[in-house]
């Protein structure tokens, strides 16, 4: 379904004169309704990937086919949530996720519609007149993801959208978005946290430092839901941890 094939991506340097090398020769392809993670420290070129498979930048030698189709820029199949939440602050909740619906030309009354049944699939639906500043971190990536997922795209693409909150709203956020995506989106999720790869993926890739590359191509056999699992959970954690020869906290080196 997502082809990646022998992908590089270079950027210039201005401040030094040089060419700096993000991605080199990333190859791998997703199958539909597959979830897939990506870790690897800081500068490994994960954003970038996102970037490319979004369509918000070419790459700089080989090619990206989603259905077959080659990518050549931003679309509605494929949706893209940050590390931030980037509402529209003069919108409300329900405001904000009908904005991208209205953009392609669904009619007021079903945008309506549709917003609200993906605030009431967030447990957001009290909230759909609130303002982002009337929002928790928590609430506010609900709404983000719920934009998204309002939009139906083929593939949901995740940048580190849980990195900046606590651990609790984190845990929630990921139970969440394994119920509503597992087997039904094809997503590709960016993190630095090996623990939380393993609880969300089908499957982990592991990412060099700069250029980035793949290092390692994991299958998770863990049966869900993962949290029922956690001395099978440890022992994939220090699996991959032995992998990347990184410290013994979950997270990898920045």
């Amino acid at each position: 379904m997502l082809s990646i094939v022998n992908i590089e991506k270079t950027f210039q340097n201005r401040q030094e004169q040089k060419l700096l090398q993000a991605l080199k020769d990333i190859s791998f392809t997703m199958a539909a309704g597959e979830f897939t993670s990506v870790v690897g420290p800081s500068g490994s070129g994960k954003t970038t990937l996102i970037n490319l498979i979004a369509g918000f930048q070419r790459p700089t030698r080989g090619a990206i086919r989603l259905q077959g189709r080659l990518i050549q820029g931003p679309g509605p199949d494929r949706g893209v949530v940050f590390q931030e939440a980037a509402l529209f602050p003069w919108l409300t909740a329900r405001e904000n996720i009908a904005f991208g619906l209205l953009n392609l030309g669904c009619k007021n009354a079903e945008g309506r519609r549709r917003a609200l049944h993906y605030l009431s699939l967030m447990g957001l639906e009290d909230y759909a007149n609130s303002y982002p500043h009337e929002l928790s971190g928590g609430m506010k990536q609900r709404v983000a993801l719920a934009r998204v997922l309002a939009l139906n795209p083929r593939v949901l693409l995740l940048d580190e959208p849980f990195g900046s909150l606590d651990s609790q709203t984190r845990c929630e956020l990921q139970d969440l978005i394994t119920s509503i995506c597992w087997r039904q989106k094809t997503v590709l999720f960016i993190t630095h946290d090996v623990e939380e790869a393993i609880i969300l993926s089908d499957r982990i890739l592991v990412f060099s430092p700069r250029p980035g590359q793949i290092i390692g191509d994991f299958q998770v056999n863990i049966p869900r839901p993962r949290r029922n699992h956690p001395g099978a959970v440890q022992a994939w954690e220090n699996k991959l941890q032995n992998h990347l020869g990184s410290n013994s906290q979950g997270q990898l080196p920045v």
